[in-house]
């Protein structure tokens, strides 16, 4: 279930309530073993050139993340979540200052979110994975450093994510079903309406692409 909301939202939201209700009763009448969100929880516009990012940042992940918890643990639902590009302050990210926020909106995430801390070194909470029953479920953090037309994050799995991702699946071999997710499509087109299209550019010729086609991965689920 992406992109839920993508908005900052308090609970309960007079007004949103009970049309988020039925959305969310009609899911857990589903009786799924849990919802998987791939990024893009709340709006996220924390930062500001005239802000104290740090301090921002906590004030709103605190009200927004809990409430987003609330809702979620209201109706009964267990949930795991990438963290998506609203997460993280909303790209495009073109300043060193908007950069080093997106650290800190990361920490936010991890803190609040609590998702298992088995990712690689630098992306503890925002990339993990888990098995349930005889299934694997991998969750990257597709907002690593480097250089694009989105500033200085490249969507991508590389690098140390791209060895922790390799060495998961291996040592999950024996699943009977592998399935990864993360925030970013990554085959073309992507659709923009109502969205910047970021994708990862390298596309099926991408080692992470080609990673979980040599891996047998069943599905890619993205936002």
């Amino acid at each position: 279930m992406p992109d839920f909301l993508n908005v900052d939202c308090d609970y309960p939201q007079e007004g949103w309530e009970a049309s988020l209700s039925y959305v969310l009763e009609s899911v857990k009448a589903e009786n799924p073993d849990f919802l998987v969100v791939a990024g893009d929880l709340v709006m996220g516009h924390w930062d500001h050139p005239d802000w104290n990012d740090e301090d921002t940042i906590s004030k709103y992940s605190q009200r927004y993340y809990t409430a987003w918890k609330n809702r979620m643990e209201h109706h009964g639902l267990r949930f795991y979540t990438s963290i998506g590009d609203h997460d993280i302050g909303d790209n495009p990210w073109r300043s060193t200052k908007k950069l080093k926020a997106v650290g800190h909106y990361k920490k936010a995430f991890a803190g609040h979110l609590d998702m298992p801390r088995n990712g690689p070194d630098h992306m503890k909470g925002t990339a993990f994975w888990w098995r349930h029953k005889d299934v694997l479920f991998i969750s990257v953090d597709v907002f690593e450093k480097g250089t694009s037309s989105q500033g200085l994050i490249k969507a991508g799995v590389t690098g140390e994510q791209l060895q922790w991702l390799k060495d998961v699946l291996l040592e999950n071999a024996d699943a009977g079903h592998k399935f990864v997710f993360g925030h970013t499509p990554v085959l073309s087109p992507v659709r923009q309406w109502s969205s910047s299209g970021l994708t990862i550019r390298e596309g099926r010729d991408s080692d992470f692409w080609q990673t979980m086609k040599a891996n047998r991965v069943d599905a890619y689920l993205c936002g």
